[in-house]
């Protein structure tokens, strides 16, 4: 499951992932090796990692993030494929104000993977500390950052990042048919900073879908029902809350309200939360 949300207000993340929890369907064939989350609180990037087996989780995914009040999210549950169980192999990863989770699986990675790190400056081959495919990509994605002279910039113009997220995957598929293989790799990928969000589906991945989220007119957890007086202090914040939402693993009936990002695009999602598509 990969999940990932920018929204207009921090205080009421709760209230959306309350909605969110009766969409996302958190397990298919068994629970994960591991759930991780990650947000940005006052600018700088932070995670939390858990064996997806522990009891809240097996449950209920967004258990971890219960207590998260931030602008931006990103929650992914992994079935090891590259790289074993341990923290340093566990989504989101992060860098400085970036957080990077994936969906998917780098074909012939352990081929490419010394031309990808040659093609590395230093300071990101340094970053690398576990053992996934995933990790490398993000790697990518940063270098394609700080290629773009933008990496060190608060709050960058949200088309540079989506040209750059088109960038990574145009660099893995450069590495894998450098190594003979000729299909694309699924990448399934979302990235943040708090401010912004990219999201992209490539190759053959599952369907990755977003939607655009307005606000609330009842919340359990305000007591705020459609009945509730205009006055209510809660009335005018959860009208004004905006969302946007990319995930995967919809349960079935969630579908009408979500769009597909369609195969082998990036969706970018504004500081303002407007959306647009790029090919990758």
């Amino acid at each position: 499951m990969l999940l990932g949300l920018l929204q207009n207000d921090a205080r009421l993340l709760p209230c959306r992932l309350a909605q969110l929890r009766d969409l996302i369907q958190p397990h298919l064939d068994g629970p994960p090796d591991a759930v991780g989350a990650g947000y940005i609180e006052n600018g700088e990037a932070l995670v939390r990692r858990r064996p997806g087996t522990a009891p809240a989780l097996a449950s209920d995914l967004l258990e971890l993030v219960n207590d998260v009040r931030a602008t931006g999210l990103i929650v992914h549950a992994r079935q090891a494929t590259v790289g074993g169980f341990k923290d340093e192999n566990t989504h989101p990863f992060r860098y400085r104000n970036w957080l990077f989770a994936h969906g998917g699986t780098v074909a012939r990675f352990g081929d490419l993977r010394p031309a990808l790190m040659d093609g590395l400056p230093s300071f990101l081959q340094r970053m690398i500390g576990g053992e996934t495919d995933s990790e490398h990509v993000f790697a990518l994605f940063l270098d394609e950052l700080h290629r773009a002279g933008v990496l060190e910039t608060v709050d960058p113009a949200a088309h540079s990042l989506g040209r750059a997220l088109a960038a990574t995957v145009e660099r893995v598929e450069v590495l894998t048919r450098s190594v003979g293989e000729t299909g694309p790799s699924p990448l399934n990928i979302v990235a943040t900073n708090g401010r912004a969000m990219v999201a992209c589906r490539h190759g053959n991945g599952p369907d990755l879908k977003y939607a655009v989220m307005g606000g609330l007119g009842q919340c359990p957890l305000h007591s705020l029902t459609e009945e509730s007086a205009e006055t209510h202090a809660q009335r005018l914040p959860h009208h004004n809350m905006r969302s946007v939402v990319v995930a995967s693993r919809l349960k079935p009936g969630s579908e009408p309200s979500w769009e597909e990002i369609p195969k082998d695009h990036v969706l970018v999602v504004a500081p303002d939360l407007t959306t647009s598509l790029i090919e990758s």
